[in-house]
């Protein structure tokens, strides 16, 4: 087996390791893609086990040696190069002598059996070959008997980690970019939860600030006692325009103060932009006023704070719609306006170890220039909080409440370099949890029509691509005369549309700038959520064909799985037997997309065979029973993979 080398998104693997490239460029090794798992996964451990019995006889003989425990079997990059490859690298630096000439002994001493059907060195690599009726029956018994959990596996029990996700702001609706937000964290949770993780579902909104004030005045100036029910309009997308609004009073606002001091921005670079609109900012008639509000809300005056609930109610009650249509859910939900008062013993606490330090107007900071960080504001010279004063409060108390092991928030690239402080700080204030803390960055979403702005109100909300993709999906349905009763139209219709977005949206690596197309996302064809759905209702029509719907008389311990012989019914077993490994794979590396790969892949294969082969016109009963049984294993698989992916799945189409 030679070296292999595969970039996949921001990954790499190479020799079955699988790596991570930051943004940074630093790459650094995360898991191991090997077939070995705990407790969780019956039927590679009985095959692993056979293969390793055998292994170990012939060190025995060979060397007088035992298996050494890091030995893995690996999956070949090759499928013609066998089924498993045994690396014999632990083996050399035990025997000392070369992996090659290792791989070239034991090739020799392990002899053909009733599992094994041919054995090869091929370098410093065991290439092994099983007998496809032992794969078959082992794959495929596993999956009949356990379909709600084949794959699950218990490689992460005992490991608690917390998954911060969909942290939206109260000023406006759920758009575009939240949906991957949720999307991510959702998959995420699915699938740590399948490889055994406790998983604490939390969501922290941010439900007070400069932002949810722009909205308040907006309201009070140009509401006149509207509501989203006197205006027909769902709660947040109510608030939503009036934060937009605003932002146009002020760009009004903007435009005359610069016409007043007759300056061009087109001139200015980005610095001297930015300084610009520091100076407008203080001069502000608009943004005086939303700092006044601010100021109110935080003195607790009454008016003030009961505008703010109310407003904020109405965006909950449309934060409630748009998660119950993407089936989020959360264990936890934390509010900016109870915890952004945390954090400033922390302060004291760095003052106190001369891990911080006093500016002479008061402020405090923290020097990373060290690592490469800069200068952090900590606080400000009044004494107020900046919003990484928050996170430490907000941070060590999630700690406090959860005792987990690990914890990830998934945020926007923007924020990385927030993140870098926030753990560097954390870990420097003596948190030995601070290096299980982990900020999965993900990229923009852009449209055809170019970047989405919510200040502007060209964003796509979320809801109403939902509504779009729904109403493409009916028209696509009746286009291809699928024959859906009338009755179950609008649920088929519900279930391809919210399937159709989350698929497109998680195929993308996590830190991948993607372009949404709707109307490519909604197709039967492609690397698209409806041809995997499809692929699994055409199997589920296959079975009503047989009028045996509960799967009576489908049992792989009757099937003669010696005639299945062909490439395409090989090829695809090999790739039921790789699930497993592909949801640790994936749940390790933090990668929903490298899921969706493989049911993509798994999906074409069965498509390869089920056009290549008859199954209920097959030459006997016998080899219609074994087509049957693997038909039904690969239903079962795509609906699993596609359920941890967030994604259900229709009976008929």
């Amino acid at each position: 087996m030679t070296e292999s080398f595969e970039m996949i998104e921001n990954f790499i693997i190479y020799n079955n390791i699988f790596y991570i490239i930051p943004l940074n460029g630093k790459v650094t090794e995360i898991i191991k893609i090997d077939s070995e798992f705990n407790n969780g996964i019956t039927y590679m451990r009985e095959l692993e086990k056979k293969l390793f019995n055998t292994i170990e006889q012939a060190l025995k003989v060979t060397f007088n040696t035992e298996l050494p425990e890091e030995l893995r079997l690996d999956t070949p990059p090759n499928e013609d190069l066998g089924d498993f490859a045994l690396g014999c690298f632990p083996l050399s630096r035990i025997l000392k002598n070369s992996p090659q000439h290792i791989a070239e002994l034991l090739a020799e001493k392990i002899p053909e059996d009733d599992t094994i059907e041919k054995i090869v060195a091929t370098g410093p690599y065991l290439n092994i070959t099983v007998r496809k009726e032992i794969l078959f029956q082992l794959t495929i018994s596993e999956i009949l008997s356990s379909p709600d959990t084949f794959g699950n596996s218990d490689y992460g029990s005992g490991e608690r980690v917390l998954i911060e996700y969909s942290a939206p702001n109260t000023n406006k609706p759920q758009h575009l970019g939240h949906a991957r937000n949720n999307l991510l964290g959702m998959a995420l949770s699915n699938m740590l939860e399948a490889i055994g993780h406790t998983v604490i579902r939390v969501n922290l909104v941010n439900d007070r600030g400069v932002h949810i004030c722009k909205s308040m005045l907006a309201y009070q100036k140009f509401g006149k006692n509207k509501t989203p029910e006197t205006e027909g309009i769902k709660g947040d997308n109510f608030v939503g325009h009036y934060y937009v609004l605003y932002e146009k009073e002020q760009q009004r606002e903007w435009q005359d103060w610069l016409a007043g001091k007759g300056i061009d921005v087109n001139t200015l670079d980005d610095g001297q932009l930015r300084t610009l609109e520091g100076d407008f900012l203080g001069e502000s008639k608009w943004y005086a006023q939303v700092k006044e509000l601010l100021k109110k809300w935080e003195d607790d005056d009454p008016d003030v704070v009961e505008l703010w609930r109310k407003m904020n109610n109405w965006v909950y009650q449309g934060f409630e719609v748009t998660y119950k249509r993407l089936g989020c859910k959360f264990d936890k939900t934390y509010y900016e306006s109870q915890t952004y008062k945390l954090g400033k013993d922390l302060i004291d606490e760095g003052l106190k170890k001369k891990l911080f330090y006093k500016k002479e107007d008061g402020s405090v900071w923290i020097d990373l220039s060290k690592e490469k960080l800069g200068e952090k504001l900590l606080l400000r010279s009044d004494g107020t909080s900046v919003y990484m004063t928050q996170d430490l409060g907000t941070t060590k108390m999630k700690f406090n409440d959860f005792n987990m092991n690990h914890a990830v928030w998934i945020v926007g690239d923007e924020q990385i370099y927030h993140f870098q402080v926030l753990f560097k700080i954390m870990k420097k204030l003596g948190f030995q949890w601070a290096d299980g803390c982990y900020h999965l960055a993900y990229g923009m979403i852009d449209l055809p029509s170019g970047k989405m702005k919510s200040r502007e109100g060209t964003v796509v909300d979320a809801d109403d691509l939902m509504n779009q993709l729904f109403e493409m999906e009916k028209k696509e349905i009746k286009k291809r005369q699928l024959g859906i009763p009338e009755d179950e139209l609008e649920k088929t219709a519900e279930i391809l549309a919210i399937g159709a977005l989350k698929f497109f949206v998680l195929k993308f690596g996590p830190q991948t700038r993607m372009l949404f197309n709707p109307a490519e996302s909604i197709s039967f064809y492609g690397f698209t959520g409806p041809y995997l759905q499809y692929a699994y209702v055409r199997i589920r029509s296959i079975f009503r064909k047989t009028e045996a719907t509960d799967y009576q008389g489908i049992s792989a311990q009757h099937c003669d799985f010696k005639l299945l012989q062909q490439p395409e019914e090989i090829a695809l077993v090999r790739r039921l037997h790789d699930f497993p490994k592909e949801i640790k794979a994936s749940a390790s590396a933090y990668n929903p997309s490298r899921l969706a790969g493989y049911l993509y892949e798994l999906a074409k294969e069965f498509s390869k065979f089920y056009h290549e082969h008859s199954v209920l016109h097959a030459k006997s009963p016998a080899l219609i029973q074994g087509r049957l049984c693997l038909a039904e294993a690969t239903g079962i698989v795509l609906k699993r993979g596609l359920q941890l992916l967030g994604i259900d799945v229709p009976e008929r189409m």
